[in-house]
């Protein structure tokens, strides 16, 4: 195994890009799954924002951000645009013990369809 090169592509700059692409394919496919009945909408800056759309009032949405901290990815989430309770999720990229590159919250190992989930699901259940 090439350690050194899956650790350089392991970084965060290329985790962030990777997360970002499967984000926003993950989204295409629930907005069109959806068909309409409800969509999430993404605006990108030096963070992704992510909130679903709304219609029909309750007009205010759950809504989730990342963003690059130094090392690590910080994944902020409310309940509401106006709500001053915000989660705040780090998570930091490694190299597991099979050379895979994963992203570490607490000691749990993830990939990036389960970060890209941890992201999105709360944004997908319907309050």
């Amino acid at each position: 195994m090439d350690w050194i090169k899956a650790f350089f592509e392991c970084s965060i700059a290329q985790i962030w890009v990777a997360l970002i692409e499967r984000l926003e394919s993950d989204i295409h496919e629930y907005n069109e799954m959806s068909r309409g009945h409800s969509a999430l909408q993404v605006s990108k800056d030096e963070r992704i924002v992510i909130s679903r759309t709304r219609d029909k009032p309750p007009y205010d949405s759950p809504w989730a951000s990342v963003e690059r901290q130094g090392n690590y990815l910080l994944l902020c989430a409310g309940r509401s645009a106006h709500s001053a309770d915000i989660d705040e999720i780090r998570l930091l990229p490694f190299l597991n013990a099979d050379g895979e590159c994963r992203l570490k919250r607490g000691s749990n190992e993830l990939e990036l369809w389960q970060v890209s989930r941890l992201i999105l699901e709360p944004l997908l259940v319907r309050r």
